[in-house]
This record gives structure tokens, sequence and C-alpha cells, in this order.
């Protein structure tokens, strides 16, 4: 979990900006103080949302159904900030940072993971069985071996 909290917080000449929405949002330039306070309600929210999404999936979809309650919470919380100075976040840099902190065990197991999930879902659709899953599941599996792809040669690249 603590990975997912780092992920939203870097450096910049000496100073520290939070980045609430990844790589599609500003950075954002807060204080220490706020960067302990973020950091703690992040370990919260995450660990909260986790357990939620796994119950949300092996009890029942239909669940999921408070997953806007989810947003609104972190929103509200990242709007206190709104009026920080903000600085322009490019999406090369964001998958650096990412790559930094991530461990090659964790890159691969998300390169296993995704390539399982895929072919998972290719072999659903084969079958022709739950059509709308397979192809949601095909989609978001090759998206996350992509990704994860990439991250691979992000961290391959600084780490030489």
């Amino acid at each position: 979990m603590k990975i997912f909290t780092e992920i939203a917080f870097i450096e910049k000449n000496g100073e520290t900006f939070f980045r609430p929405y990844g790589f599609l949002g500003s950075d954002i330039k807060i204080s220490e103080s706020d960067k302990n306070e973020i950091r703690r309600f992040l370990a919260y929210y995450n660990s909260i949302f986790v357990i939620y999404l796994i119950c949300a999936i092996l009890l029942s979809f239909s669940s999921l159904i408070a997953l806007p309650f989810f947003i609104l919470v972190y929103v509200s919380k990242v709007r206190r900030y709104k009026n920080n100075e903000k600085s322009p976040n490019k999406a090369s840099e964001h998958l650096t940072h990412i790559a930094k902190i991530y461990s090659f065990p964790l890159i691969w197991f998300s390169i296993i993971g995704s390539t399982v999930m895929l072919l998972s879902s290719i072999f659903l659709l084969i079958l022709q069985r739950e059509i709308v899953v397979s192809i949601i599941g095909t989609v978001f599996s090759a998206f996350c071996l992509f990704f994860s792809i990439l991250l691979f040669k992000t961290k391959k690249r600084i780490s030489k």
C-alpha cells in the first residue's frame, strides 16, 4: 500500500508536489505538513478502497454502486488544495517517477498477471461466452499489459 501513497508525491527543485490525479492533472505545490496529512489520508483511503473492491468483486458487482461515494470523498479532500501553486505534469515524468518507486518483482508480477488475464479474456471471446465481460476484460488486460511493459522498459532504462 505504501507504493500507492508514494506515487502521489514528487520532489521538483527541492519543493514537494502532490499529484492527485496522476498524469491526467497538474502537480500541486504543498508544504511538508500538508504532505504528511495527505499521506495519512491516502494510506487510510487506499486500504479501505482495496478492501471495498475485493468485497465488491467477491460478493457482487452490484455493490460497486457505492463507488461514487469513494470518488466524492477523494475529490473533496483534494479540493482543499486547488488554490495552491500548480506545475505542469508530463506523462513521461510521471512514468519515470512510478518506475523509480516500483520494484522489478512487482513489475514482473504485473506483466505476468496482465498476460494471464488477457489470455483468459481472449479464451472467453473464442468460446463466445460472456461476450461483454470478455471484451471489457480483453481491452483492460491489454492496457495493463501495455502499461506494465512500458514501465519495465522505463525501469530498465533508469537502472543503467
